[in-house]
Parts: structure tokens; sequence; C-alpha cells
């Protein structure tokens, strides 16, 4: 197995105990952490808005 693929592995599994976690603090976290938990789900189940986000916030970063 070459570096690139063990790299990618690893990053695959950071992801997934990432996920886990924010799982359980969605669902056994006090209010501002599953508030904050569900956002962070959210931006990892909707890739494509989050960049969209990301991208409004730069442009208005130009501006300012």
């Amino acid at each position: 197995m070459s570096q690139f693929e063990i790299h990618k592995q690893n990053e695959i599994k950071k992801q997934e105990i990432e996920v886990r976690a924010l799982v359980a603090l969605a669902e056994f976290g006090v209010s501002p952490q599953k508030f904050r938990a569900l956002d962070k789900l959210e931006d990892i189940a909707y890739p494509e808005q989050l960049a969209n986000k990301i991208n409004k916030d730069s442009v208005i970063e130009k501006w300012l």
C-alpha cells in the first residue's frame, strides 16, 4: 500500500470519528453543543451548500 493510500485511509478514519463525535454531541450534548454539532453535520452532509457559503463570505470580505 502506497503512502498516499495510507494517508487517504487515515483521513477517512478521521472523518468517521469526527462524524461519530458530532452525532454524540447532537444527541447528548447541552443546547449550544447540540446546535453547533448539527450545523457541522449539515456542512458535512451538504458540501455544495458549505462551498457556496464560503464563496459568499469571501466575496463579502473583499468588499469590506
